[in-house]
């Protein structure tokens, strides 16, 4: 039976996470203030269950969905120097991707759609609403490749990936996952009971994060008449959705995310359409 504890994950519960590594991922990010609040209150109330001791539940200001792995926070050190050729390479090959055709514009809506525990994490699981972040992988695919590099699409054989040929040989290969979700919980010690613990986070979690019934003969909102004209008043988004500003490179530093303020290296577009994302 494979392990479920993580060493980082254990670190940083200690509060003794390595904050000097240098990973680079493509996010949507952060996520909405109604997506932290409601995780906020389903972790105060998870942490205080016993049949899941031994959990690491991340913090909501670090609650991010991941695009892309360009590079895994776990590579080998670069120094100085290596780390700015680095970070130009992956520059030069995301505004190859924003400028080709198949580039989604931007602002993209995700949404909440369930809570899954996987064994070794949990996650919730998010909607590509617009299937902008399908896009952008598949864009991102494609210049990878022109530069010379090979991404792991999913669960994709490693071995035949490999990183842009700019950058250091012994660079694991990018990663484009197939599934949106964000990563709530890792596992810092092994659980008393599995079972237990997956029964723990879908009685908690499962509730509060279902999607809402869908309501199919809903009537429509009727015009609103005003002396100035008249309008449609739109819907109410669902909830737990949001719209994501644009997608943003960081450097993650710490394991899983856990970073006070990232660098931000790179915006899908014009800094002052995110600005309101300063500090992550």
């Amino acid at each position: 039976m494979s392990a479920w504890a993580s060493a980082d994950a254990a670190a940083l519960k200690k509060g003794e996470a390595s904050d000097d590594h240098f990973g680079l991922l493509l996010l949507a990010y952060p996520v909405s203030d109604e997506l932290r609040n409601e995780w906020a209150q389903a972790r105060a109330t998870l942490e205080r269950d016993h049949r899941l001791n031994g959990a690491y539940w991340m913090p909501p200001e670090h609650l991010h969905v991941t695009i892309a792995t360009l590079r895994r926070y776990d590579a080998a050190k670069l120094n100085p120097a290596d780390r700015e050729v680095t970070l130009d390479e992956w520059r030069h090959i995301l505004d190859g991707a924003k400028i080709s055709q198949g580039w989604p514009p931007s602002p993209f809506r995700l949404r909440v759609t369930g809570a899954t525990f996987r064994g070794g994490c949990a996650t919730l699981d998010i909607s590509d609403e617009d299937g902008a972040i399908a896009a952008m992988r598949s864009a991102l695919e494609l210049s990878i490749r022109a530069r010379g590099g090979h991404a792991v699409v999913g669960g994709g054989d490693r071995s035949k990936g490999r990183p842009p040929s700019v950058c250091a040989a012994d660079d694991p290969a990018p990663h484009l996952p197939d599934i949106c979700h964000c990563t709530v919980m890792r596992w810092a010690a092994e659980p008393n009971d599995r079972d237990a613990a997956k029964a723990a986070f879908e009685q908690i979690a499962g509730p509060r994060f279902a999607p809402d019934d869908v309501v199919v003969d809903e009537k429509p909102p009727e015009r609103v008449y005003t002396k100035f004209g008249s309008h449609v008043p739109e819907r109410p988004p669902p909830r737990l959705s949001w719209s994501v500003p644009a997608a943003v490179a960081v450097v993650e530093s710490s394991p899983f995310m856990h970073v006070e303020a990232p660098h931000n290296w790179w915006f899908a577009e014009d800094l002052r359409a995110v600005q309101d994302m300063t500090p992550l």
